[in-house]
This record gives C-alpha cells, structure tokens and sequence, in this order.
C-alpha cells in the first residue's frame, strides 16, 4: 500500500521549525523552497547557521531550492570524524540491521562496539536492543556514495570477519566488497552460493552472486560462464532490459565467436521478450 502525504502548511511548517530556533519569517522562506515536505524543512532547518536561523544573515545558497537532501546530508556527514564515518559505513553495508552483529562488525574494524549510540551519530542511525534504524533511507545512500573505495572495502572486510562463523554465506557476499583484485577462491565460494541460490528456486541471489563471482574470476573461462549465468538468471527474473545493457556491449566486444553467439542469444532473447 501507498500512502500519499500531503506537503506541510505554512503554519505547521513554522511550529516544525520553531523546535530549532527558526525566526517565523526565515521559517517562512524555508517553506517556499522546499515546498512542506517536512524532511526538507528540518534538514533544511539544521543546516542554518545561528545567524541564519534568527534572520541575522542572509540565507543565500542554504535555501537553493535545487540542493538535493544528498548535499545537506552530506555536510553533516563531512563535519563527523574518522571513526564515526567508519562506522556509518559498515552499519550502511549491513543487510541484518542486528545491533548484535553490527557491535561485532564495529569491534572487527578497532572501533567502539557503541558507536552506534553515540551522541555524535543520533542524527544518522537509531540504535536500540533490538535494531539499527537509519532516520532516512537517503542518509544511508550518502554515506555509501560519499565513502572512498578503501573505506568501503575495509568495512566489508569486517563485516565478513563478524559473519564468518554466524552466516558463511554473508560473509562469502562481504568477502566479494572486501576483495580489491580478482581473487579465485572468493570467486569459487560465490559460484557455489549462485548455483545453491538457482537451486532453491532464488534467481535474484544466484544472479547477484554470480556477477560478483565474475568480476573476482581470474580464468577467462570461468569468468565467461559467470557472466552468462548471470545475464541468464536476470531474464528468467524477467529483468530484459538489465540483460540487454550488461549483454549487448558484451557481445560487441567479444571476439571468440562461440561465445559471441551465445552471449548474443541471451541478448536476443531479452530484446524480444
């Protein structure tokens, strides 16, 4: 079911914004730019200066009405130290949302087990006994956006290490975002969860695997088998026009005319159905 809200009125806005100290009148003005939605409003709302808040100092650029939340997000995000964006990035890789298994991940990475909980974070994550909870899904898109490749690597690798004797399958996924070159063994660990996948009747997991299995595949071979089990497990999903824009460059590149044809089949078969 969908539920659709209505923007805020220009009243309920100010006493929205009235719970961070926004003069009425700046209050006013943040209304018309983000038109009520009342996510905008209160990032909006945070990202004012004191001076700005109360009028003192021009809004200018913090009220672009064409800033994305991404921006305002990623501000804050800018302003948190080392440890805290590690640990932003490993809660936003995990798929558990288990405060259990993100303190074990934390604990993996040489940081606080609670970091979650810290005060510094309260505006990104709420963590309770039972789970972690982003405030908005955008929040959690910023950080994976905004996180360098090794950081997102390292925060892989320990959510493998915390996973390894819980959910071995996970931790072969984790193992994959960890790996910064092609790497045989996390390849063949991944084939196997594809083919399982395929078996229980999974195609979306056997696809997925099978694609990170191929990026990691040394033998060109495999690697090849990789991709066409992959691009085949998309179109049973029903996915044609994923496998005509993975497949069709493929096929123009490939010179080995076997499997050129076959790739082109897969391709063929998407571009119909």
């Amino acid at each position: 079911p969908v539920i659709d809200l209505e923007p805020l009125a220009l009243g309920h806005s100010v006493d929205l914004l009235a719970r961070l100290d926004v003069d009425p009148l700046v209050a006013a003005e943040c209304w018309r730019c983000t038109g009520g939605n009342p996510l905008a409003l209160l990032e909006l709302g945070r990202a004012l200066r004191p001076g700005q808040r109360s009028g003192a100092e021009p809004l200018a650029a913090a009220t672009d009405a064409a800033r994305p939340l991404h921006d305002l997000f990623a501000g804050r995000l800018a302003a948190l130290g080392d440890a805290a964006r590690h640990a932003l990035v490993i809660a936003a890789l995990d798929a558990t949302s288990s405060p259990d298994a993100l303190a074990a991940a934390l604990l993996h990475a040489h940081l606080d087990a609670d970091l979650l909980r810290s005060p510094e974070l309260a505006g990104f994550v709420a963590s309770t006994d039972r789970q972690v909870t982003w405030h908005h899904p955008l929040m959690r898109s910023t950080v994976l956006r905004d996180a360098p490749p090794h950081l997102v690597r390292s925060a892989h690798r320990a959510l493998a290490d915390a996973t390894s004797s819980t959910d071995p399958d996970r931790s072969a996924l984790h193992r994959a975002g960890a790996a910064d070159g092609p790497d045989d063994a996390v390849a063949d660990r991944l084939d196997e969860l594809a083919r399982a996948a395929e078996q229980r009747g999974a195609p979306s997991a056997a696809a997925e695997a099978w694609e990170h299995a191929a990026r990691l595949s040394v033998d060109p071979d495999r690697r090849f088998d990789r991709i066409l089990a992959s691009l085949t497990a998309r179109w049973a999903l029903g996915e044609s026009e994923r496998v005509v824009t993975t497949g069709r460059p493929l096929v123009e590149s490939t010179t080995d005319p076997v499997r050129r044809a076959r790739l082109a089949l897969i391709v063929g078969q998407a571009e119909v159905w």
